[in-house]
């Protein structure tokens, strides 16, 4: 790296599912933006454990896997809810079987950097409305149909 290059900064994407989990890591663009995941598009596919603890290990691992060294700046988690996303708790996830689980805090403690836990259908209905199949439109309305159903109205405003 030259002298006049600007480290990478990294943040970390995690989609948390009755049977699989999906993790990311991407680079920040100079202007916030994000650019492409490191390493081209790379994800990596974990089993979703049923012991919400193995599972912040596990995460956490594949995220040290994919930053290759170098420091993660925030991580965003979209999780089947209920949960407090304020608290980064999963309160009680019925496909997962897990209750009351601070993954977000614990996920934050490992990786060393600050975890945002948001509800799956939110983080779709968003992502949709920002950068998907719903830019530009509103109201942008989002269903997910897995394992669990989910539907949540972009939060974006004329």
């Amino acid at each position: 790296m030259s002298a006049s290059a600007a480290p990478a900064r990294l943040v970390a994407a995690v989609d948390i599912g009755a049977t699989k989990t999906l993790v990311a890591v991407v680079t920040l663009a100079a202007g916030g933006g994000i650019a492409l995941p490191v390493g081209g598009w790379r994800v990596r596919r974990l089993a979703t454990d049923r012991d919400p603890n193995l599972h912040v290990a596990a995460v956490a691992a594949a995220i040290a896997g994919l930053a290759a060294g170098v420091p993660v700046q925030a991580v965003g988690v979209a999780a089947p809810g209920p949960l407090d996303a304020a608290r980064g708790v999963i309160l009680r996830s019925p496909n997962l079987g897990w209750s009351d689980h601070p993954f977000g805090p614990a996920l934050a403690t490992r990786v060393g950097a600050s975890a945002v836990v948001e509800d799956d259908a939110n983080a779709g209905a968003l992502g949709e409305a920002l950068l998907g199949a719903g830019e530009g439109r509103d109201p942008v309305v989002y269903l997910t149909l897995s394992t669990g159903v989910g539907a949540d109205r972009s939060p974006c405003e004329g």
